[in-house]
């Protein structure tokens, strides 16, 4: 029996972290030391003995006694030493390579000691890796086992060994908790640069390295600027990296974390975790200057370091990413005839979403990423890694330079559209297309139609008529009329009379359309006789359509006028931020830009464009103007089609519908309700709120790539600005981007509140110029000369740049991505929330169908954040939550998540905030009550010391941490007699998810579970009678890696021991079907529940086969045995696989699954996704 002690906070701070990964590599150490040309193996393997006698935390293994973690030091276990030899010359990449795979096995905690070594021996020179357990282990102690491995293999090629150390405690620091209160006051947020991709489980995801070596001339001026700010080049490039970091935050304020050595004297010569990440703070302000970031890090920096003893779990704070500067190791040491040189691991493992390692040698600087793939893409982290390089070029070079400055030096401008004007304008091409196809139908509404000879003959009858009655150039005619075939005439008379038109919906209440009209002004107001009367002109003219038409004389030819693209097309009213409405003055050029562009949207006279969205709309220009000026046929629509797609489909066949311009959400609606309507269409062109990649996904199920076309435009500039055709999703896309500019149309991205371009990857203000941009606001000087701003990119004093209010990026693949609204977003204690970012997460949850995020006050005027969500099966909000709480902060998650049947939308298509419910009212229905409740809440008094926690109340909200757990895990034990591992304790933090758990009864499908970061495939047997229940079966598993099939074993076998009344192929029960297996592979041949829950578990005489499928895969075989067909399963044979049926859904505790069966001779194969 060994000494024992309590584990140091940090080590149990990383015990903790291996509870969520049981099985994974992600917290090994390995060290590769090179041995050449030779070296003597037995005097190795002693002197590796020698080290870890030695040192007594080599020799520690971990268990928790009491609700307590408690290292235990054996006297001298014998390391795990493995030695591998091959007749080829040794080659040092190979080498590596190899020690890549040896060192990514886990090493487990509760066996002495933490610590292997592999020995691979080749002609002319071997390569040690040696592997230790981060919990007994850090960066400097690297370092310490080198050295001492180099001075216990000379002493034992001498006869000799090395003397046992004495143990140094960690001693708390007085004083220290005061420093730390006051640099995390307020809880500022962890940064974290915005993600690429949605993690589906919330847990990190597999590794990923970047890395990027500084010029040289960089390097001497990152050390001169060190000197002469009496600083550090560590503290250098710590500046830099916080400015970039800030910036790609999209945040003015934060955290990161700092690895400090927390080395104090006596401990240099320690193998221990010593090293602790602490939270650095800073701030982003574009003027103030680099200089000063670098001196305000340096002080806080000195500052930290003198109070860096206090144990970490009393921070509370836990970073996301984290800087570290290594210095680089030495290079050599002669031992006799032999060098030894210690190599770079090529590790790819990270504890940290995204991480920055400097490596500083004598001569050269070299930044290593490491990122969570399953978060970042390769090429955003390169991206960030050249902007850093040339971010320090510059600063070095003038550390008096702004934080603003800064960022537009590593910067770059992603290029417009050809900006010409267009060549005809709308009218023309309107006239021309009716000259060369007069008899075509240019408007259908229901059974009435109009050709284009007539509609030519009505427009110009129209325009001459207004001409008559006084109505000039740069004049504005209001137009109230219903969707028919009358807007098109009237718009249409309206430009050839030289005026511009201006759509009023009739839907719209009369006092708002009075306002319209008041702010306006115009002459004439044209009323179909339904509405006569709503609204009235101070002055000027108001009449009838049927009167209107009565009077003009038909058969004219249009009014000579002096048209260009400067003169006003029309005039859209939106809704304005006061709740006043602001008239939108668009001119011709606007338009036009979008016309005869083959390479944007290329429409014909064969295409159908279907009239949906509101006349007063911007997307109704584009419908009415895109299919009359190509002579293609305008089909109205009825607006109850808009709440109907069933319906909507039939329109769109029996009319022959190609082109449909719709709202997102009602998008996402045809695709839930009919998405084969998409296959009817040439393109559907949408957007105007935040895109869902789950219905992007669904919807390239059912519609070619290419038919979807992803757009963005405010009003402001002349209906879309943005698109992208949607070819592929990536099923982990955070979202999908807005594209490229559409024809004549400048795009910037500036640093908020400024117009210095913002770097790719870093979110700011979308500003827009060109051919399409308006001229302004109508009647209003101020507001137009506020929002249109003059253009700094342009040599033209006269040109514009609209300010949209929108946050975008540009992404590395030089894409425009929507991010949200500068208004849109709100702060929460303290902090800013964009509520994209949240809905984007909330959406990402498998069961969530539709979701919309808004923000609320509640009856004490705070502001909270509420999601609605429309779900595709029964969920509750506490699953949601869990959800949610995973992926965001504590104070961006939903206040109230409330489930609804649909999302309600207005005649326009967008959701309808007036018919949300108020979630204080929504009547939620409690989970009833269970006598496991009351041992739960025994459990968290005996923890928690207090009680005042409702059943629904976070465990972490009620006074707990991460650290209390192990003892809640006693404490429950003791209570219910069940142990619950640590990651249930962690997915389940509520007195009420907790009692169901323990009872059985845990039913939340979203709770990311242990195993997932992928699908996991099972094999079941086939459903038998009751005279084959003895025959042996196929039982398989797989997963995308080895420890997830290893969590899901454990789990299939929890759940085979456990559920009630249970058979072996009630498994094979179905939701969905024909997922692919993955390639890690466990087979097992069993007769009964019990041989198949001991071969999972891995107990002996099990019939268990493990192996992992290999490209190309073995060739398909005829097999006699169920042994064989289990192992040429685990090699990744084809075994025949082929759809079966559907049945009802299985549950594993705490960890959901939908299945999908397949037949495997004979055998069904469920795959869990």
């Amino acid at each position: 029996m060994g000494q024992s002690a309590p584990a140091s906070v940090e080590q149990s701070e990383v015990w903790l972290a291996c509870q969520r990964e049981p099985e994974s590599g992600r917290y090994n150490i390995t060290v590769d030391v090179e041995f050449t040309p030779a070296v003597d193996v037995a005097a190795l393997r002693g002197a590796f003995a020698d080290v870890v006698r030695a040192n007594p935390t080599l020799r520690s293994r971990f268990d928790t006694v009491d609700g307590r973690l408690t290292r235990v030091v054996e006297a001298d276990p014998p390391p795990a030493f493995l030695e591998e030899r091959s007749a080829d010359p040794y080659d040092r990449e190979a080498a590596q390579r190899w020690a890549v795979l040896v060192g990514r096995a886990p090493l487990d905690l509760t066996v002495a000691p933490a610590v292997r070594a592999a020995l691979f021996v080749a002609e002319g020179g071997a390569l040690l890796a040696v592997t230790m357990h981060h919990i007994i282990s850090d960066g400097w102690s690297v370092d310490v086992f080198t050295r001492e491995l180099v001075a216990a293999y000379r002493a034992r090629l001498a006869g000799e060994s090395l003397p046992v150390k004495e143990e140094v405690p960690i001693e708390s620091e007085p004083g220290s908790e005061s420093y730390w209160a006051d640099l995390l006051d307020e809880a500022p947020s962890p940064l974290v640069p915005l993600h690429d991709l949605t993690s589906e489980d919330g847990l990190p995801g597999e590794s990923a390295s970047f890395e990027l070596a500084l010029p040289a001339d960089v390097v001497a001026s990152v050390r001169a600027v060190a000197k002469a700010e009496y600083s550090s080049p560590a503290v250098v490039l710590l500046s830099g990296w916080s400015i970039l970091l800030h910036a790609w935050s999209g945040r003015a304020e934060g955290t990161f974390g700092m690895v400090f050595a927390g080395r104090e004297p006596g401990t240099e010569d320690l193998i221990d975790l010593r090293s602790r990440v602490l939270p650095m703070r800073d701030r982003l302000d574009p003027e103030r200057s680099f200089r000063d970031v670098l001196a305000a890090l340096r002080d806080q920096l000195l500052d930290s370091l003198e109070h860096s003893a206090l144990p970490v779990e009393r921070l509370q704070h836990v970073e996301r990413t984290v800087f570290m500067h290594t210095p680089a190791p030495a290079d050599a040491w002669p031992v006799g005839e032999t060098t030894i040189r210690r190599l770079e691991h090529l590790t790819d493992t990270t504890k940290y979403e995204f991480s920055l390692n400097v490596l500083e040698g004598a001569d050269d600087m070299r930044l290593l990423f490491y990122y969570d793939a399953a978060r970042y893409r390769a090429n955003s982290v390169q991206l960030f890694a050249e902007q850093l390089r040339d971010l320090l070029t510059a600063a070095t070079a003038d550390p008096a330079m702004s934080c603003g400055d800064l960022l537009v030096a590593c910067s770059d401008h992603p290029s417009t559209m050809d900006l010409d004007a267009p060549s005809q304008l709308i009218p023309d091409m309107v006239l021309e297309c009716a000259s060369e196809q007069p008899n075509a139908v240019a408007v259908r509404h229901g059974d009435d139609t109009i050709t284009y000879g007539e509609l030519v003959d009505r427009a110009c009858a129209t325009a001459n008529w207004l001409r008559d009655n006084g109505v000039r150039e740069g004049d504005i005619v209001a137009l109230l009329l219903p969707p028919g075939i009358d807007p098109p005439v009237f718009w249409l008379g309206t430009v050839l009379a030289g005026a511009a038109y201006l759509p009023l919906d009739p839907a719209y209440p009369a006092a708002q359309l009075q306002l319209i009209v008041d702010d306006a002004k115009p002459p004439v107001l044209v009323v179909d006789p339904a509405w006569a009367g709503e609204v009235t002109l101070a002055s000027g003219t108001v009449i009838s359509v049927a009167d209107l038409l009565a009077q003009a004389p038909m058969g004219g030819e249009p009014p000579e006028i002096e048209r260009d693209g400067e003169s006003t097309f029309c005039v859209l009213y939106t809704s304005g931020t006061t709740g006043r409405p602001k008239g939108v003055v668009v001119p011709h050029r606007g338009m036009a830009r979008l016309m005869a562009q083959p390479e944007f949207i290329p429409l014909n006279d064969s295409d159908v464009v279907a009239q949906l969205c509101p006349l007063n709309f911007d997307g109704a220009a584009y419908e009415v103007w895109g299919a009359l000026a190509h002579g293609a046929q305008l089909v109205v629509f009825d607006k109850h089609l808009v709440l109907d797609p069933r319906a909507m489909r039939a329109i769109v066949r029996e009319r022959g519908v190609t082109t449909l311009l719709v709202t997102t959400p009602l998008l996402n609606r045809i695709i839930e309700d009919a998405p084969d309507l998409l296959q009817s269409l040439r393109r559907v062109y949408f957007g105007g709120e935040l895109i869902s990649v789950p219905h992007m996904r669904r919807a390239l199920n059912w519609c070619r790539p290419g038919v979807l076309l992803h757009s963005y435009g405010p009003t402001e500039n002349s209906f879309t600005s943005t698109w992208f055709p949607i070819t592929e999703v990536d099923p982990k896309a955070r979202t999908l981007p807005i594209g490229d500019p559409v024809p004549g149309t400048e795009v910037y991205v500036v640093q908020e509140g400024t117009t210095r371009p913002a770097p790719r990857g870093v979110a700011g203000e979308l500003l827009l110029g060109g051919t399409g941009l308006a001229h302004g606001y109508l009647n209003d000087p101020e507001l137009t000369a506020a929002r249109f701003v003059p253009n700094p990119f342009s040599a033209d004093e006269r040109a514009r740049l609209y300010r949209t209010g929108d946050r975008v990026r540009w992404t590395a693949d030089g894409l425009l991505e929507f991010i949200g609204r500068t208004d849109n977003q709100v702060k929460i204690r303290s902090q800013r929330v964009e509520l994209g970012e949240v809905e984007a997460v909330v959406d990402a949850h498998p069961a969530v169908r539709s979701v919309f995020v808004t923000v609320r006050r509640n009856q004490r005027d705070e502001k909270e954040i509420v999601a609605y969500v429309v779900a595709e099966r029964a969920t509750s909000e506490s699953e949601l939550r869990q959800h949610a709480q995973a992926r965001l902060p504590g104070f961006a998650v939903p206040r109230h998540i409330v489930v609804l049947d649909e999302l309600p939308l207005t005649p326009t298509g967008k959701i309808d905030r007036r018919r949300l419910p108020d979630p204080e009212r929504v009547v939620v229905t409690a989970a009833p009550s269970t006598d496991a409740i009351a041992g739960v809440r025994a459990a968290w008094r005996a923890v928690l010391g207090q009680e005042s926690f409702g059943h629904d109340q976070n465990f972490f909200d009620a006074g707990g941490h991460s650290l209390l757990l192990v003892r809640l895990q006693d404490e429950l034990r003791v209570a219910t007699g069940v142990t619950l591992s640590i990651m249930d304790l962690m997915r389940h933090a509520t007195v009420r998810e907790q009692s169901n758990l323990l009872a059985g009864q845990a039913t939340s499908p979203g709770t990311a579970p242990v195993v997932a970061r992928a699908r996991t495939t099972v094999v079941v047997p086939r459903a038998v009678s009751s005279a084959d229940t003895e025959k042996p079966q196929v039982i398989a598993l797989s997963a995308s890696t080895g420890e997830m099939l290893a969590a899901a074993r454990l789990r299939l076998a929890e759940h085979l021991r456990t559920t009630p009344g249970l058979a072996l192929d009630d498994v094979a029960h179905t939701l969905d079907v024909g997922r692919e297996p993955l390639p890690h592979r466990f087979a097992v041949v069993a007769a009964d529940l019990e041989e198949a829950v001991r071969g999972l578990v891995g107990e002996p005489g099990a019939r268990v086969f493990l192996g992992e499928a290999v490209a190309p895969p073995p060739a398909a075989a005829e097999h006699d045995s169920l042994d064989s067909v289990a192992e040429a399963w685990c090699r990744g044979a084809e075994v025949r696989l082929t759809p079966a049926g559907r049945g009802r859904r299985i549950r594993l505790p705490g960890h959901p699954m939908a299945w999908a069966v397949l037949k495997m001779r004979g055998q069904n194969v469920a795959t869990a996704r």
